[in-house]
């Protein structure tokens, strides 16, 4: 629980921390309350209807180990500063499109090409320019 705390960086609350040392994440990281289970993590996420931090408790009764939350609930949890999702929807939503749509750009799929890529057509030089080329092509 103390290594998830140091990658997320958050804080411990509610818990020591060499408890939080010896304790495992053995089950599902969950964010429905009704789902955890024994050594499960549950995340604590507001939704539209309902916060998942006024289910923490039940969650913890359940036998989750600790509560990945914005703010102390009362159960041993990690506090993580609250960020992406208190960003209007609108923003957020152009945000994960510009992520995916960098991340799965042709572009960075394509393989380079082997040789420079140019052409030439009419005009004085465009004999020597294909012989140029050829010769080029011919060393690599």
């Amino acid at each position: 629980m103390a290594e998830i705390a140091e990658i997320v960086g958050g804080r411990l609350d509610g818990i020591s921390a060499q408890e939080a040392r010896q304790a495992r994440v053995t089950g599902t990281v969950e964010f429905d309350s009704r789902q955890v289970g024994p050594g499960g993590l549950f995340l604590a996420l507001p939704g539209a209807r309902v916060d998942g931090h006024d289910h923490a408790r039940g969650a913890a009764e359940a036998g989750a180990v600790a509560v990945l939350a914005a703010r102390p609930v009362g159960v041993p949890a990690i506090v993580v500063p609250p960020t992406a999702w208190h960003v209007p929807k609108y923003l957020r939503w152009n945000m994960i499109r510009t992520g995916l749509a960098q991340r799965c750009s042709p572009r960075r799929q394509r393989s380079r090409p082997r040789s420079p890529v140019g052409s030439r057509r009419g005009g004085y030089g465009s004999s020597g320019s294909r012989a140029r080329r050829a010769r080029r092509r011919q060393r690599t």
